[in-house]
């Protein structure tokens, strides 16, 4: 029907995140019968819930164009610059490093 996934990574400290701690959502998927009737928006509420629990102050996420409106509904917005990513590969096994500018 739906999923989600959430985790929190530990980052520096900065103005959005006093304590370091970034939290990230991913793979919220809901299946095609099951869409638009509020499936997703109850799994990230649940999981902006325990964001929240938790004192995570920042919670990150990739939206695709067809869940952006709701990510916006629920308070998310444009960090600002771009997601940048180096891949490299090395004997065969990939490294990806992220890197969002501030």
């Amino acid at each position: 029907m739906c999923s989600g996934v959430g985790w929190v990574n530990l980052y520096l400290p900065g103005p959005t995140a006093p304590d370091g701690r970034c939290g990230h959502v991913g793979s919220v998927s809901t299946g095609e019968r099951a869409r638009r009737q509020g499936h997703a928006r109850s799994v990230l509420q649940a999981l902006l819930a325990w964001f929240d629990e938790l004192g995570v102050t920042r919670v990150d996420l990739r939206a695709a164009p067809m869940g952006e409106w709701l990510y916006r509904r629920l308070g998310f917005g444009p960090l600002g610059g771009q997601t940048l990513s180096r891949v490299s590969i090395e004997r065969g096994e990939m490294t990806v490093t992220h890197r969002r500018p501030r």
